[in-house]
C-alpha cells in the first residue's frame, strides 16, 4: 500500500503522549549527523493527533522547523 507524504505546519499537529529527552536527543543527533529527514510521521486526519512519530515531532520542534512531513491517515471507516 503506497501513502502521500504531506507537509504540515508543526502548530496543527497535536502530541499524543510524552517523550523520553534522552531519546529525542539521540534522534537530534542522527538527524544531524544525516542532515536528512528519514521518516515521515504519522497523523490521524480529523484530529491532526500523532499516531506514531512523538519524539520525531519534538526534535522537529527542537530543529526550529516550519513544517514536518506527514502521512494523514482516516479512522473514520
Amino acid at each position: 500500500m503506497k501513502y502521500n507524504i504531506v507537509l504540515r505546519p508543526l502548530a496543527l499537529i497535536r502530541p499524543s503522549e510524552e517523550v523520553n529527552s534522552e531519546h529525542v536527543e539521540m534522534l537530534l543527533e542522527e538527524i544531524i549527523h544525516c542532515q536528512r529527514w528519514i521518516t515521515a510521521v504519522l497523523i490521524e486526519k480529523q484530529t491532526r493527533i500523532i499516531m506514531d512519530g512523538n519524539r520525531r515531532y519534538c526534535a522537529a520542534y527542537r530543529l526550529g522547523l516550519a513544517c514536518l512531513p506527514c502521512v494523514m491517515l482516516d479512522y473514520t471507516l
